[in-house]
C-alpha cells in the first residue's frame, strides 16, 4: 500500500483536516520536479549570460547591516519605509495591475495579509540548501515554540506586503501567494554549492519556496493541534485523580460503616437503639454493598482530604447527557463503572494522540525525502532541523499520561495487577474476518434456497382451489405474518449493508453509537446474525408450506415456532454468541420503551426512528395474538379493517420519538429544534390513526382526512430530513450541500434530496386502491418495503451527518460523565 493511502486508512477521521496535507504536498514537490526538468532542456546561452551577471550583481551588494541600492535586487524586498523618499514605479514601468489572492488560495481559514522575502544572508550548504526563520511561526531555529508569541507591529504589517517587481504573470501571481500568508518573519533562500544566491524569480526556486512555505503552515497546522490535545489531556487526568481520590474515600467511610455495624452497631452510650435508629441501620445496611478485592485494596491507600462537591453549570446545559443523580447518593458500583469506563475512554484517546504524532512525522519525513529526490538537495535538512525538534515529535507528556493511566487503572480497579490492567486498556487487534464473510454467504445461500421453495408452496396453497375458505384465509395470515417477520429480517441486511459503506467512507459509526470499542463488532460479524436468522426463517418457512412435517396442528404453530426462536436467541442471557452486543441491543430497546425516564441519547432517537419504518410488522402483533386466541378461526377478522389496535400499534413508534422530543425539551428548556420536533411526529400520529379510520368505516370525510394529514407529514418530514437530519441545501455552502461531506460523490447527495420526498409518498397507493386495500395485504407490503429502502437510505446520511459534525469539533472521543461534583482546589485556582 503506498502511503498516501495509508496515511487516509491510518487517520483518526475526526481528525483529518488536522494531519499533514500530503496529497497536495507531493503535487508541490512534482512542480518543482517538472520546472527543473524544463530548466534543464530549455537553456540558453543568453539566458545563462543574463543570470551570470544577476548573480555578480549581487555579489558585489552588501549582505548585512546595510540597505541595498534601489536598483538592485535586493531592493526589491526592502520595507518602503526604509527606501528613499522617490521610489521607482516599477508597476508604471510595467503597464499591470497588482496580483489578486482568491478567497479560496487560503487554504486555512481567513489568513492576514504577511510577507515573505528572500534573505540577504547566504548560508553555505552543500547542493541547494535552506535556510527559514519561523519566528513568525511560533518556532525558534530548533523547532521550539515559545510560550507566547507577540504578533508584529501594525505598521511593520501594513508594509509587509511584497513588493511590486517586474517577472512574468506566473511570477506575479507566486508573489501574491506567498505575500498573502500571514507569517511575517518567514524568510527562505535558496543557495549553489558554490554559496552564490539564485535569482528569485527564477520558476524552480518559485515551486521551491511554494513547498517550503507549505511545509511551514503545515508544521504549524499539527503543532498547534497536538499541543491543543497535550493540553487538554492534561487537565482530564487530572480530573480523573480526583475523581479516584474521592471515590476511594468515600467507599472507606461505607466499609467503616459496614465494619462498625457487624461489631455490634455504632456506640449506643449504654441505652439500647430506638426504633428511628433500627430503620436507620436496615437502611444503611441495605444501601451499602459488601466489600469485595477492590474495596479492600482501596482501604489500604493512604487517605486524602474529602473535596467538596460543586454543581456544574454546564453539565446542567448540555444535551444528551444523562442527569445524575445527587453526588450524595450515587452508590459505589455505578460510580465505579463510571470512572472504569472514562479512564478506558481516556487512554483511547491518548492512543489515539500518540498515533497523530507518528503519522504526521512518518509523512514529514517521507515527503521530505520526495523533495530530496527530486531536487537533489542535502539529505532531510528540514526534517531534521524542523520536524524531530518540534514538540509533537520530542515531547513525552503524552507517554506520561498512558503510564499514569495503566497506573492507576491497576490499583483501582485490577488490585495493582498491571498486565490485567493493559490487557483491558489497550484496544484488541483487527482480525482476519474472511471466515465470518464465508459462514455468512453460506448461511444466506442456503436460507434463500429455502425461503425461495417456502414461497412457492405457500403461493400454491394460497391459489389451490382444492382448499376451502378458511384455510386459504390461514395461509393468507400466514404470509403476513412472515412478512412482517422478513421486512424487519431486510432491514438487518440493510443496515449491516450501510455499516459496511460507513466503514469504506471512513465514517466512526462505533464512535457515534457509543460502542464498546474492546467489544464493538465488525460489520461482518454483525451481519452473522442476520445471517443465521435468514436461515431459520427459510427452514421454518418451507416447513410450514411443504406439508412434509406434523400435518395440519404443527401447520398453524409454525410462525409461534420462529418469533420465539427468534427472541430467546437475541435476549438469551448466557455470554455466548457476542453476548455484550446482544446486551447492548436489549438495552437500547429498554430505554426506548421507558423513553420518559432516561435522558435521550443519540442511539435512543436513531432506534426510534428504525421502528418508525417496522409499523407493518409491529402492527402484525395484533394479527398474531388475535389468530392464535381465537384457535385460527375465521381469521379475517383480525384484518386491519376490523381492528382499531392495529392503528394503536402502528403509531405506537412515532409515540416513542414523540415522548423522547418532549424529554429532550424538558432536559434542554429549548423550543427549537424539539418542539418543532415534536409536531411531526404528531402529524405522522394522525396520518397513521385517519388510515386506520378509513379502513374500518370508508367514509369520505375519513379519507379527506387522511390525504390532509399524510400530504402535510410528507412535506414536513421531508423538509426536516433534508435541513436538520442531513443538514443539506445550505445556501453558503460549495455546491449548495454543505461545509463538510464525507462522501466523495456530491451526486448521491443530489439523489437523496430527491429520492427521500419521493419514497415518502407511498401513501398515495392507499388513496389508488381504495376498494382493494383492505382485501389484499401485497399493497401494504409493497408501501412497507419502499419505506424499509428508504430508511436504509436515510440511516446512511444520518450517521454521515453526524460524523461531519464530529470532523467540524475534532471530537474523537467520548466526554463520559464522571460521578462526582469536585470543587476545585485553591492550587488550580491560582
Amino acid at each position: 500500500m503506498k502511503f498516501g493511502e495509508e496515511i487516509v486508512t491510518e487517520r483518526v477521521p475526526e481528525w483529518a483536516d488536522k494531519y499533514l496535507d500530503y496529497k497536495t504536498g507531493k503535487k508541490h514537490i512534482k512542480a518543482i520536479a517538472d520546472a527543473i526538468q524544463k530548466a534543464e532542456s530549455g537553456h540558453r546561452p543568453d539566458q545563462d549570460q543574463q543570470q551570470q551577471q544577476e548573480q555578480q550583481q549581487q555579489q558585489n551588494e552588501p549582505l548585512l547591516g546595510s540597505i541595498p541600492e534601489l536598483g538592485s535586487p535586493l531592493s526589491r524586498h526592502v520595507p518602503p519605509s526604509l527606501r528613499d523618499t522617490e521610489p521607482r514605479d516599477l508597476e508604471a514601468a510595467e503597464g499591470a495591475d497588482p496580483p489578486t489572492i482568491d478567497s479560496e488560495q487560503q487554504r486555512y481559514g481567513d489568513l492576514d495579509s504577511g510577507h515573505v522575502s528572500f534573505a540577504s544572508t547566504p548560508s553555505r550548504l552543500s547542493g541547494v540548501g535552506l535556510r527559514i526563520d519561523v519566528a513568525g511561526l511560533g518556532l525558534n531555529r530548533q523547532g521550539e515554540a515559545p510560550s507566547e508569541v507577540d504578533p508584529p507591529p501594525a505598521d511593520e504589517r501594513e508594509h509587509a506586503s511584497p513588493p511590486r517587481r517586474m517577472m512574468t504573470r506566473r511570477g506575479r501571481a507566486v508573489t501574491a501567494l506567498l505575500g498573502s500568508y500571514p507569517f511575517s518573519a518567514v524568510r527562505t533562500r535558496f543557495f549553489d554549492g558554490d554559496t552564490q544566491p539564485l535569482n528569485p524569480s527564477d520558476p524552480v526556486e518559485q515551486r521551491k519556496s511554494e513547498f517550503f512555505h507549505f511545509a511551514i503552515l503545515e508544521l504549524q497546522k499539527v503543532e498547534a493541534f497536538y499541543r491543543t490535545k497535550e493540553k487538554e489531556a492534561g487537565a482530564r487526568i487530572q480530573q480523573l485523580r480526583d475523581q479516584l481520590y474521592e471515590m476511594r474515600n468515600r467507599r472507606g467511610d461505607e466499609v467503616f460503616r459496614e465494619d462498625m455495624k457487624k461489631k455490634k452497631g455504632f456506640p449506643t452510650n449504654g441505652h439500647q437503639p430506638g426504633l428511628l435508629e433500627r430503620v436507620k441501620g436496615n437502611i444503611i445496611e441495605l444501601t451499602t454493598f459488601a466489600p469485595g478485592p477492590n474495596s479492600k485494596a482501596l482501604r489500604q491507600m493512604p487517605p486524602t482530604p474529602i473535596l467538596t462537591s460543586l454543581p456544574s453549570a454546564s453539565q446542567r446545559r448540555r444535551d444528551f447527557v444523562p442527569k445524575q443523580a445527587d453526588d450524595e447518593d450515587i452508590p459505589y458500583p455505578e460510580a465505579k463503572k463510571k470512572l472504569k469506563t472514562a479512564l478506558q475512554e481516556f487512554y483511547r484517546s491518548l492512543d489515539l494522540i500518540q498515533g497523530y504524532s507518528e503519522l504526521n512525522r512518518t509523512a514529514f519525513r517521507k515527503l521530505n525525502k520526495k523533495y530530496d529526490k527530486n531536487a537533489r538537495t542535502d539529505k532531510l535538512q528540514f526534517m531534521r532541523d524542523y520536524v524531530d525538534q518540534s514538540n509533537f515529535v520530542k515531547s513525552t507528556v503524552i507517554d506520561g499520561h498512558m503510564k499514569t493511566t495503566e497506573d492507576l487503572f491497576a490499583r483501582y480497579f485490577e488490585q495493582g495487577n498491571s498486565k490485567a490492567a493493559l490487557t483491558k486498556l489497550r484496544a484488541r487487534k483487527v482480525k482476519d474476518e474472511s471466515m465470518s464473510t464465508f459462514w455468512n454467504g453460506l448461511l444466506v445461500g442456503t436460507g434463500f434456497v429455502f425461503a425461495i421453495q417456502g414461497l412457492i408452496s405457500g403461493a400454491r396453497h394460497l391459489f389451490n382451489e382444492d382448499l376451502d375458505d378458511d384455510e386459504q384465509k390461514a395461509v393468507a395470515s400466514h404470509l403476513q405474518l412472515y412478512g412482517g417477520y422478513f421486512l424487519m429480517l431486510c432491514l438487518f441486511w440493510l443496515f449491516c449493508l450501510v455499516c459496511w459503506v460507513w466503514t469504506i467512507t471512513k465514517v466512526n459509526y462505533p464512535f457515534i453509537f457509543e460502542f464498546d470499542p474492546a467489544h464493538s463488532l465488525d460489520w461482518r460479524k454483525l451481519a452473522q446474525f442476520p445471517s443465521f436468522f435468514t436461515l431459520l426463517f427459510g427452514v421454518i418457512f418451507w416447513l410450514n408450506f411443504s406439508g412434509m412435517y406434523g400435518g395440519k396442528d404443527l401447520f398453524l404453530w409454525y410462525p409461534a415456532i420462529l418469533i420465539a426462536l427468534s427472541l430467546f436467541l437475541i435476549f438469551l442471557p448466557l455470554p455466548v454468541w457476542h453476548h455484550r452486543s446482544r446486551k447492548w441491543f436489549a438495552y437500547a430497546h429498554w430505554r426506548l420503551l421507558m423513553a420518559p425516564f432516561y435522558s435521550v441519547e443519540f442511539r435512543d432517537v436513531f432506534l426510534g426512528d428504525i421502528y418508525c419504518s417496522l409499523s407493518y410488522s409491529i402492527s402484525n402483533i395484533d394479527l398474531f395474538f388475535c389468530v392464535y386466541a381465537s384457535g385460527w378461526e375465521e381469521p379475517e377478522k383480525c384484518g386491519s379493517s376490523q381492528s382499531r389496535l392495529v392503528a394503536f400499534l402502528s403509531a405506537l413508534p412515532p409515540m416513542w420519538r414523540a415522548i423522547q422530543c418532549l424529554r429532550r425539551y424538558y432536559d434542554a428548556r429549548s423550543f427549537f429544534p424539539h418542539l418543532a420536533n415534536f409536531g411531526k411526529y404528531i402529524a405522522t400520529i394522525f396520518g397513521i390513526v385517519t388510515l386506520s379510520l378509513y379502513r374500518i368505516n370508508r367514509g369520505e370525510l375519513t379519507l379527506s382526512l387522511f390525504i390532509f394529514f399524510s400530504t402535510f407529514n410528507t412535506i414536513y418530514s421531508s423538509f426536516w430530513d433534508i435541513y436538520m437530519d442531513f443538514r443539506l441545501a445550505q445556501k453558503k455552502a460549495k455546491y449548495y450541500l454543505r461545509d463538510i461531506l464525507a462522501f466523495k460523490s456530491h451526486r448521491l447527495y443530489y439523489a437523496i434530496m430527491i429520492v427521500d420526498p419521493l419514497l415518502r409518498m407511498t401513501w398515495v397507493f392507499h388513496v389508488i386502491w381504495t376498494h382493494n386495500i383492505q382485501h389484499s395485504g401485497i399493497v401494504s407490503f409493497v408501501i412497507a418495503f419502499i419505506e424499509i429502502i428508504r430508511r436504509a437510505a436515510w440511516a446512511s446520511f444520518r450517521l454521515e451527518n453526524e460524523h461531519c459534525v464530529n470532523i467540524a469539533n475534532n471530537k474523537a472521543s467520548r466526554d463520559i460523565a464522571l460521578p462526582y461534583k469536585i470543587l476545585p482546589t485553591s492550587e488550580d485556582d491560582g
